[in-house]
């Protein structure tokens, strides 16, 4: 999909957006992604295939993609991974040679890209809310995934989500199997699922809900100052209009981010 789109944007002279995909490939798909997947794979016992060279196969055709915007670095990294290639042989002596990957639209799979797009959703939102109640990284937090037509697909996926979002024990079930009176929990909802997280084993709510309050009252205070500096006319009148706009804007965060503990608060009730 990424080689046909900018193969189509090259043709049509629109080099900064086909640099701007490759960039984005690379960096938010291939590094975060593919190679974080490949090594749950690697260290599995399992009979599974090695993924090592579709993540070569990968990489070369994404330097290859990105050589004409950087060729100097590109043929160094190709020259390295050719050495490392037991068919190094039969690859040509510069990537400047190499052939242009050209797009195989017969070999996309729509219903695996939305499945991994819909497991990639999960694994991003609990890590959003992991990061957000600031739960340490090293503690593992329960989870129970609900969905329809895609229970299978993600449900084969477990292993991922599991690593990748810490969730120990993670349950996946269909959306008819959730109890209408679940315990107290976080409730997201994705695209093709719901993710459940129980309060009780993500954040300790009295501790949490103690300093949500203490930086509630912090923020009342300093809206309050704010507040009673801007309605100072002779602040106003001597101070230059820059600054006076600066403190307006502090006050508009201030006030933005009371809002936010405010709806923090309400869900820990």
């Amino acid at each position: 999909r990424l080689i046909g789109s900018v193969s189509k944007l090259m043709e049509n002279f629109q080099f900064g957006e086909a640099e701007q995909q490759i960039y984005e490939f690379i960096w938010s798909e291939f590094c975060d992604w593919y190679i974080e997947i490949a090594k749950i794979r690697l260290k599995s016992n399992g009979a599974t295939l090695s993924p090592l060279p579709y993540l070569v196969d990968t990489l070369e055709k994404s330097l290859c993609l990105l050589h004409p915007f950087m060729p100097f670095i590109t043929e160094e990294l190709w020259q390295r991974l050719k050495q490392r290639l037991p068919d190094k042989s039969q690859m040509p002596a510069s990537i400047m040679i190499a052939p242009y990957p050209i797009a195989d639209n017969e070999s996309i799979d729509t219903e695996a890209e939305r499945t991994m797009d819909a497991v990639l959703e999960i694994v991003r939102c609990i890590r959003n809310t992991r990061a957000h109640h600031k739960v340490k990284s090293s503690r593992w937090i329960e989870a129970r995934v609900y969905a329809d037509e895609l229970l299978p697909d993600i449900a084969s996926q477990a292993k991922f989500i599991e690593t990748l979002a810490r969730v120990r024990p993670l349950v996946i079930l269909s959306r008819a199997e959730r109890k209408s009176e679940e315990e107290e929990a976080l409730v997201l909802v994705l695209k093709e699922a719901e993710v459940v997280l129980p309060w009780a084993g993500m954040v300790d709510k009295l501790a949490e809900r103690e300093r949500l309050m203490k930086e509630r009252e912090a923020t009342r205070d300093r809206i309050a100052r704010l507040n009673e500096r801007l309605g100072d006319s002779a602040f106003l009148a001597k101070a230059p209009t820059h600054i006076v706009e600066k403190e307006k804007g502090k006050l508009h965060t201030l006030e933005d981010k009371l809002e936010r503990l405010e709806s923090e608060l309400s869900q820990l009730e």
